[in-house]
This record gives structure tokens, sequence and C-alpha cells, in this order.
């Protein structure tokens, strides 16, 4: 099947002959004079790579650049710029926004080809590898998942067989714990199935441009003050402390990812504080165009070798440590991500740790003010 080549140049001598040379070598062809109807291209035609000039009319090579850019799946096109032999400024100007082959005007036929098959070659070696780090990491997704659900299913599975099994009666008191005991089993279970359902929806939502589609104003506020009945009802000896502005503060998205997130997060804090008092600060600080949460433990804190890693998908700083599936800081970084903003975390060993979570701020009209009691009105994306 030939390669299609997009080739956007508005100067109609140069685009013949790029035309010409790239057909002679069996590729198809498709062309536009400028970066705007390049776009228009692109909404019906899927090209391997784009060639583009950068001086051009309406929309220049750097601004269709980067509306590509925007795009998930248009962005993954391989891409080449066009520049004049004196053009060493726009070939730093390419390069510091991630594009770094050219072809210089004026060329050589055979250069032309051969660069654009080398750029052609490269791409399909990435794919290649790509690919097959995919298909690892499903595998290993898939053995993760086994592992984790050994251990709470074999012990709900023994203490079924035991409560049917009529040659055991137990006392009333010790019956209690006995379901307690199983009933955290299947709650480790359905948090593992849960976390993985959440992980997957957020990658298939990562390798699209259709994660905002759908999403609400939402007061940041009542989704803090939700997530933190909830933790206080699972840590009853953990003391939460909630610093929030009297003023209610919105973010647009989706409210089942962003309560998903600050759970995984006071979760997290609620888990790993072990000094007496225990205890958990959340705080709210806006600004004019963006909001920051903070969420403060006095816990055992993160090793400095592992600040680097916590936001891994498996990673836990202690893998002696049975509960948890390690998904829960990588769901709650690519879900801020996927809302368009940014986690870190800042921690020392044995003095505790802080999360800051910053998000795009909006200020939406009465009618679109959506609380966190509406979120079953929403779409629902799970």
């Amino acid at each position: 099947m030939k390669k299609i080549i997009l080739v956007v140049e508005d100067n109609v001598a140069v685009l013949q002959s790029i035309r010409y040379c790239l057909t002679m070598e069996g590729f198809s062809v498709i062309t536009a004079n400028n970066g705007q109807d390049a776009l228009g291209v692109l909404n019906n035609q899927f090209p391997d790579l784009i060639i583009s000039d950068i001086m051009m009319p309406k929309m220049d090579g750097y601004t269709f650049y980067q509306n590509l850019q925007s795009h998930t799946k248009l962005r993954s096109i391989p891409f080449l710029f066009l520049t004049a032999k004196a053009g060493k400024k726009d070939i730093r100007i390419g390069k510091e926004m991630g594009v770094d082959d050219y072809i210089i005007k004026p060329f050589e036929p055979m250069d032309l080809v051969s660069t654009v098959k080398g750029k052609l070659l490269r791409h399909q070696d990435h794919e290649v590898s790509r690919l097959q780090e995919i298909e690892q990491l499903s595998d290993h997704f898939l053995t993760y998942l086994i592992n984790k659900l050994h251990s709470p299913l074999t012990l709900v599975r023994g203490w079924m067989h035991i409560l049917l099994d009529p040659r055991y009666q137990f006392p009333d008191e010790e019956l209690q714990n006995i379901y307690k005991t199983v009933v955290k089993g299947c709650a480790e279970m359905d948090n593992l199935l849960e976390n993985f359902t959440f992980l997957e929806k957020l990658q298939e939502f990562k390798r699209s441009d259709h994660f905002m589609e759908g999403a609400a104003a939402l007061s940041v506020n009542k989704l803090l003050n939700h997530v933190c009945n909830k933790i206080k009802s699972q840590f009853q000896d953990v003391r939460i402390k909630m610093a929030l502005p009297e003023s209610t503060f919105f973010v647009k998205g989706h409210s089942k990812f962003l309560s998903k997130m600050f759970e995984e997060l006071m979760e997290n804090a609620a888990k790993f504080t072990q000094k007496e008092p225990k205890q958990i600060q959340i705080s709210l600080y806006p600004s004019r165009d963006q909001i920051k949460v903070e969420i403060l433990d006095n816990g055992s804190g993160i090793a400095v070798n592992d600040l680097d890693r916590i936001f891994n998908k498996f990673f836990q700083c202690d893998p002696d440590r049975t509960e948890g599936t390690g998904l829960g800081l990588a769901l709650a970084k690519m879900s801020v991500e996927l809302h368009g903003g940014s986690i870190s975390v800042d921690s020392l060993a044995g003095q505790g740790s802080i999360f800051r979570v910053i998000l795009p701020r909006i200020t939406p009209t009465e009618d679109e003010q959506i609380t966190i009691e509406d979120r079953d009105s929403l779409i629902d994306l799970i």
C-alpha cells in the first residue's frame, strides 16, 4: 500500500517539484497551499508524513505544527519542515518546538527522497518499539492483577469454606471478626478491580482528544468536603483538618475522576500516617487563573530516591506491604494531567509529605455551576 505524503507549500513551482519527485518514488501525494487548508485536508485524510513550508499566508508552518500538537492522533504524524539555506533561525525555532528534521531549499531530488524515506523508517521502528512496550505492559498488568487478587481471594475462600463446614462453631464475637476479615478481603478485590477500570479508562482518554467533552463546572470546595467525609469514615483514628476559603471556587472537569484523584491522595496520606496524633491537613489556595490544593500529612515520608518514581504505575515505597494496588498515585497523576493540571510532592523520610495539585480555575455562569451532589446526572464515563 502506498504511503501518503501531505505537502504544504504556497509556492506552486516548489509544490509541483516535490509532488513529482515523491510520486516517481511510489508515494501518494496530497497537497495544500497553507496551514489552514492543510488542517482542512486532515479532517478527511490521515497521511503517513507531512512536509510543510514555514513562511505561508493565512497560517504559517509554525502555527500549523502547533495546531497538530494539540491533537493526540495528528501529533503522531512524522513532520518535516522546509526552510531556506540561510534559515538558521528557522531551524533553531523548529528545534525548540520539537522538530529536528528539515529539507533545505533548494534541494536535490534524491536528498528529498532519502530524507522522507529515512524519516518514515525511523517512525516505523519507533512504532514497532512502542507496540512491543504496550504488549509487555499488558502482560505485566495481567500478571500483577493475578498476583494482587490471589491473597484476598484465598483469604475469603478459606474463611467461607470454614464457615460452611458444620464441624466448626464460633462464638458470636469471633464470628463478627471473621465477617470483618471477609468483608475487608472483598473490599481489597473491589478496590483493585476499580483501580484497573479507572486506569484503563484514563489511558483510553489519554490516547484520544475527547476527555473534556461533557466536562462540567465543579465546586472544588464541595468536592474536597465530599471526599474528606468518605476518608473520615474509613480512617476514624486520623484527624483531618480542612483549611478552605469561604468563597466557592470552580474547575472544569469530570467529578468521578477528580473525586477519585483526591480520594487516592487523601487515602494515601491517611494510610501512611503513623505518628500520634495522626493528622492530615487539606488546604485550598485560589489565584486568578488556577487553584492549588495541598494535602499535608505527618506520616513516614518518602525517601529521596523514591520521589522520582512515586507516580509510576505499580510502584510502592515498601514492597513488603500487601495492601494497596500501587496504582493510586499513578491514577491521580493521569487524572490531574488530563484536566490540564499538574501534581508534585515534597517529602523527607520520617517527616511527612505534602502533595500539591494545581488545576485551571474557571468562573462559570450560575447555570453552569455543578456541585458534587449533581455528579450522578453527569455523563457516565465509567
